[in-house]
């Protein structure tokens, strides 16, 4: 972590607490972070940034687990669509539709994993048509235990339990992999 004193006066960062680099996985942060922290109300926030942001740099060249998130994303558009929230609805802000599919697939994928009222909405709708399976690996039980720190839980059959079984699966497979090529 770098402090920059100057990071909210540059332009483009008066708004921003804090930012990883992608190449070196440092985050650099300013005065505003430094504030979110001392202050014990937004505490919690702040080191909710560090972890987005580390999440961030560990995703970045991680394009597999990033586009498993794509049916994830779909699902959650449709139920906005559904529900009949408009184009400029807040919830919508979470599709990141600005951004190019991968970079708006990775922020998606960050936020699920790190934003309450995301979290919560996807806890809301039902997951459409996966076959889990009970037993969860550790990848799963760190993901339900980022979750249950940062205040909320996983919905059996809702769309976040749907994802964070995904990303289990995501995993698996790379693990998988791996080991196969270790034995060959």
């Amino acid at each position: 972590i770098i402090f920059d004193p100057e990071y909210n006066n540059k332009p483009g960062n008066e708004n921003y607490n804090a930012e990883v680099n992608s190449r070196t996985g440092e985050v650099t942060i300013g005065q505003k972070w430094v504030d979110m922290f001392n202050n014990p109300i937004t505490r919690g926030e702040a080191i909710r940034k560090l972890i987005h942001e580390q999440l961030h740099y560990k995703l970045h060249n991680k394009r597999g687990y990033v586009r498993s998130a794509k049916e994830i994303y779909n699902e959650f558009k449709a139920a906005l669509d559904n529900e009949g929230v408009p184009a400029d609805g807040h919830m919508r802000a979470y599709l990141f539709e600005h951004l190019p599919e991968d970079e708006a697939l990775e922020e998606f994928l960050v936020e699920t994993l790190t934003s309450q009222e995301l979290a919560n909405k996807l806890n809301s709708i039902d997951a459409q048509g996966y076959d889990k399976k009970s037993s969860r690996n550790l990848l799963q039980k760190v993901l339900e235990l980022i979750s249950k720190i940062f205040g909320w839980g996983v919905r059996k059959g809702s769309l976040y339990e749907k994802e964070l079984y995904t990303l289990r699966q995501n995993f698996k497979d790379a693990a998988e992999n791996k080991n196969t090529i270790k034995e060959s």
